[in-house]
């Protein structure tokens, strides 16, 4: 992967505001991409304060009802990149499966998709998390989960 034509896109549905870790945690990656020279974008929810966000911040979340419909315009977005990373650390259940949906009908060949698991998964089998990140193996191929 040529990191000089890769965008950095991180998707952080539930951050509101400067208050907490997301914000601080969100403009740390922001700097470590800045400082590598890779394009960094994120998406944040509709409901954050427009005088807390950077420019580089665009707001799409809106409710869990249109979860699908926001990652499609995300996956849709146009670029100059010629390779793009999903990241995306905070999510529930619903956010997975959506995001997976999505992924598998709107992405390209030299998309990478990396998920921060922040609890341990569960070790059954029929885990939804786990289901679901089976299913983003098979058809996508490595997905990096941390």
């Amino acid at each position: 992967m040529k990191f000089k034509e890769t965008e950095f896109i991180s998707m952080v549905p539930y951050i509101r505001d400067r208050k907490g870790h997301h914000f601080f945690y969100q403009t740390c990656l922001k700097e470590i991409f800045d400082s590598q020279k890779i394009s960094y974008r994120g998406y944040i929810s509709t409901y954050c304060n427009p005088i807390d966000i950077p420019p580089e911040w665009i707001k799409i979340f809106s409710r869990m009802r249109y979860r699908y419909r926001d990652f499609v315009r995300i996956f849709d977005a146009k670029t100059q990149a010629s390779s793009r990373i999903f990241f995306i650390d905070v999510f529930y259940g619903w956010d997975l499966f959506f995001l997976c949906l999505a992924m598998l009908t709107h992405s390209r060949s030299n998309d990478f998709l990396w998920l921060f698991f922040r609890h341990p998964l569960p070790k059954q089998k029929h885990n939804p998390y786990s289901l679901i990140c089976r299913i983003l193996y098979r058809k996508l191929g490595p997905v990096l989960f941390a």
